[in-house]
């Protein structure tokens, strides 16, 4: 309870130590209940993080009186466990094998202007979440973690987008039988 030392106001202090002494287990039990339903896999560890955030925003913004302070405790755990579950990046890792991983190469390989202009207008066709990104990337030639902030994704959503854009443009360029003879 280190960060009860960060508040130099004894009325607060009193007040967190009573909400902490009264709610601790119970705020500890619910956030490992959510987290582990939400499939999270270090819902045991994560849980006290979550909890250590609920007393961290007390601190800073605990009410003079509050009316249902139970309530009001757990509103904030709720709150605390949507914004960590939003921050977590929940998405199905591609499976490929190893000769199926598509890098740069494929794209360098591409000598005639022909096949340049097929493999762009796959590109145009596909889905957006991974139109844009491989656009960002080979037209503008920007980092993964640029595009990731332009697009307000994460960097491993940014890369699990390009690889499987890379993919299907593969894949549809393969199909269309213009392959590199």
């Amino acid at each position: 309870m280190i960060w009860l030392s960060l508040s130099t106001e004894k009325d607060k202090q009193s007040i967190i130590q009573r909400i902490y002494d009264e709610y601790y287990k119970s705020l500890l039990s619910y956030a490992r209940y959510k987290l582990a339903r939400a499939n999270d896999k270090n819902y045991n560890v994560d849980s006290y993080d979550i909890v250590q955030n609920v007393f961290l925003n007390l601190l800073q913004y605990i009410p003079e009186k509050v009316d249902y302070e139970k309530a009001y405790v757990f509103t904030i755990l709720d709150n605390e466990i949507y914004k960590f579950l939003n921050k977590k990046t929940y998405y199905e890792e591609l499976e490929l094998d190893d000769n199926e991983i598509i890098e740069d190469d494929f794209f360098d390989s591409l000598c005639t202007k022909e096949q340049l202009n097929e493999v762009t207008s796959i590109i145009n066709s596909l889905d957006e979440k991974f139109r844009v990104p491989l656009l960002l990337r080979y037209e503008f030639d920007l980092s993964v973690e640029t595009i990731a902030t332009r697009l307000n994704i994460s960097i491993s959503t940014t890369y699990y987008r390009l690889q499987k854009g890379r993919l299907l443009v593969k894949n549809r360029f393969e199909e269309g039988g213009c392959k590199d003879e």
